[in-house]
This record gives structure tokens, sequence and C-alpha cells, in this order.
């Protein structure tokens, strides 16, 4: 078999090859009823460098494998072993050696692996690819210490490995850390990491992170639906993470076990943090420092920022955040137990986005006088179901042209409405469920 396209279609059940030199594109893809495939002895076969992209995609039945060691190979293709739905255990400690390239989707969706090993395999790979061992629902513990030299981690690194409790990364040695045994790195090369990095990994309840000591790009949704994980000190050391220049949107949305996290880690140069997300879900989370941190080079509080973060008790945003010109949708709703909220610091907000600040029904006390200045807009149900708050004071509020409806709506205890009277050399137009009205503007 000197060169062999496609086995598409045909319905092996097993296979040995031997005396292959080149393997075409999309060889055994498809192969639905493979169950068993012996490679042992590719090995010997200097002209093989590479596994073609699609090889052995898709076969569902591929239960066993057997490599033999392929010094020649350095890169692997696109989609092989993706979706091999029955495959439980891969090793390629000794089978690839040399390895320096991998295509994406690299075994993904083996919804049945339980065993994966790379012993040194990976240790001159420098990017991670998308999909890399994504949706493995079945693995459980995973040994990457190998990965020294990788500068980039692409998007959906395993993403939805829903049963992974135990995750080893590269470790390396602070510049103060002694260790025993041959010296250790004082640095990693890691730069980037992609959208959907361990999202939705269930089981997982710590990450050790001194992988990432010198990551300027965290991407999309960075450790969402990590429900156990609980200890963000563990996660995130003391020492900043002051390399930090970007985060995306989502982060650490749905870690419903976790309980405190203190943004000054990315005190240095963070430059663009997306909200939108931030923290959703988050049940049991009860303290968050350093907030303004977060919103410093962002025009807004993004979408849903902060909802449902029914374990929070207090918000301070009294710290100046002249960027933030807008609260967009369910900011801070269904916060049932926050009963202070200082945003004395929103100093120019011009728009107030659907339901913020609703469901809060512990609510006590409102500062915002300075954030209501620049108000123009306020969404529809404002403040609706803050059951507990006995006052609220709109005096700052004199530039409101545009409020929706359910406005207070629900304020059961309310029993005092401060909205300024005072005469002013302007007027302004406001309209609370369609009915216009005129009232003066608060002097400055």
């Amino acid at each position: 078999m000197a060169g062999v396209s496609t086995l598409e279609e045909v319905h092996l059940g097993e296979a040995f090859l031997s005396s292959v030199n080149r393997i075409g594109g999309e060889f055994f893809r498809g192969c639905t009823s493979l169950t068993a495939l012996n490679l042992s002895t590719l090995g010997t076969q200097a002209q093989l460098t590479s596994i073609p992209s699609h090889f052995l995609s898709n076969c569902g039945a591929l239960r066993e494998l057997t490599l033999s060691r392929m010094d020649h190979v350095t890169s692997v293709g696109d989609h092989f072993l993706s979706a091999a739905a029955s495959l439980e255990a891969i090793d390629l400690c000794e089978a690839m050696p040399n390895l320096t390239a991998l295509g994406s989707s690299f075994l993904s969706s083996c919804v049945r692996l339980r065993y994966a090993k790379f012993g040194q395999a990976l240790s001159v790979v420098c990017n991670v690819p998308s999909d890399f061992l994504s949706r493995c629902k079945s693995l459980v513990s995973l040994d990457l210490t190998m990965l020294r030299s990788v500068t980039a981690i692409q998007a959906s690194f395993l993403q939805g490995c829903s049963s992974l409790s135990e995750l080893l990364l590269p470790r390396f040695a602070s510049s103060n850390e002694e260790v025993e045994g041959p010296p250790l790195d004082h640095g990693s090369q890691l730069r980037k990491i992609g959208k959907f990095f361990l999202s939705q990994c269930a089981s997982l309840a710590y990450v050790d992170v001194e992988f990432f000591r010198n990551v300027t790009d965290i991407g999309d949704s960075f450790l969402t639906g990590c429900c156990r994980l609980a200890d963000m000190s563990g996660v995130f050391p003391t020492l900043p993470l002051s390399s930090v220049v970007t985060v995306g949107a989502n982060f650490l949305q749905d870690c419903s076990n976790l309980t405190a996290f203190d943004f000054g880690v990315f005190e240095h140069h963070l430059s663009q943090f997306n909200s939108a997300g931030l923290f959703s879900g988050c049940s049991s989370l009860a303290d968050v420092g350093n907030l303004d941190v977060a919103f410093r080079g962002h025009p807004k509080l993004g979408r849903s920022c902060l909802q449902d973060c029914v374990g929070l008790t207090r918000i301070d945003l009294g710290a100046p955040l002249p960027l933030v010109v807008a609260i967009d949708d369910f900011v801070l709703h269904g916060c049932r137990h926050l009963t202070t909220v200082n945003l004395e610091g929103l100093l120019n907000v011009r728009s107030i986005g659907f339901a913020f600040l609703s469901e809060c029904s512990t609510l006590r006390e409102l500062s915002w006088y300075n954030m209501g200045c620049s108000v123009t807009k306020i969404g529809i149900g404002f403040l609706d179901g803050c059951t507990s708050l006995p006052a609220i004071d709109l005096v700052g509020f004199a530039s409101v042209t545009s409020v929706g409806d359910y406005f207070l709506e629900n304020c059961d205890s309310l029993q005092q409405l401060h909205i300024s009277l005072e005469p002013s050399d302007c007027t302004t137009s406001l309209s609370i469920d369609g009915v216009e009205q005129k009232r003066p503007r608060t002097p400055q």
C-alpha cells in the first residue's frame, strides 16, 4: 500500500497496516464499523512524517488502537481521532516522541476516553490547537506538565470535560522559590489563552495557574461553568498577574461554588475587560475586592454582569470610573442578599438598561447621586422587586428624559421618594410609562 486515499464507506471491523510510507488525506475517515486498528509497523517508515487531517475521524466504534514508535512523525493534522466515541485510552509517550505541531480537534469528542498519556510527546509543541481534548466527558485525570514550550492556547481547550477532577499543568519556580532537584525554568512562555478554556469542567475543584504567570490575553468564557471551584486564592496567587492586558466576556460565569475574588491580581496593565456575564450565576460569591479595576478600561457594565450573585451583600464602585457611559441589561439583577450599593464612581453613565438592580429583595441603601447627574435614560424594570428599600433619592437624576415600564414596581417598603423641585434655569422632559411631565433640573 504505497499510498491510500480513503476507506470511507468500507465496512471494516479490524485493520492492520504494513509497508505504508504515505497516508492519503481522510484515510479511514468515517469508518463507523472499525473497532480495532494496528499501526505498529508505521514506525519503520522514514517517509511518514505527518498524520494527515481527518485520519481516523468519526470512527465511532474504534476501541483499540495499536501504535509503535514513530520517530519521524512531527505533526498531526486536523481532526485526527476526533469523535472516536468508543476509544477509552491512548498513549503517545513512545509512539510520537518528536511532535512539534498538533491540528485542531485532535481527540475532540472522544466521549468515553478515560486515559490519555502524552509523556514528553508534547514537550516542544508551542501552540495548543482549538478543540484539543474538548468534550471528552469521561476523562477524569490529565497530566500536561510537559507543555513547557507553549506560547498560545487556542479556543475550547478541554471544554466540556465534565468529569475532569485533576489537571496537572507545567510548574515554574518563582524568582525567590527554592526547589529540590533539577532547577526549574523561571518563566512560562504562555501569552494567550483562547475562549472557552476549561469551560464546563464541572468536576474541577482546583487549577494551578502558575502556568499563566506571563499571560497577556484571556479569551471569553474563561473557566465558565467550573462549579466546584471555590477558593480562587489557589487559582490566582498573591503575586499579581501583572502582564494581563485583556480579559474576555463571561469571566468565571456560573462558578456557583466560588466564594471570593480580588481584582487586585490584575492591577498593573489591565486595559480591556469585557464585563458582560462577569460572575453571572456565581451564587456563593460573597466578596469581590477592587471591583473597580475590572471597569476602568471598558465603556459599560456589560450585560448580565454580577447577575444572580445571591451571596453578595455589598457592592462598592466608589472609585472614579469616568470611561463607563452605560449600564447594560440585567446588571446586578437577582442579587437577593445585596443590602448596600455604592455607585458614586460612575460619573458619566448616560443610560441604564433593562432590570437594573431588580429582584434585589434585601437592598436597603443606595449611594448614586454622582451617577444620576449624567443619566438620561432608565430602562424597563428599574429597581423592580426591591421589596426592602425604604427610601430612594433621585435628586441627582436631573437629566433623565425617559423611564421604562415597571419603574420601582413591587417596592413594597418604599416610604420616601426624593425628587428635586428646586427652580432652575432649564427644565427637562420626563416620560414615565408614556406620560410626559415637566420638572426642573437640580442646580449643579
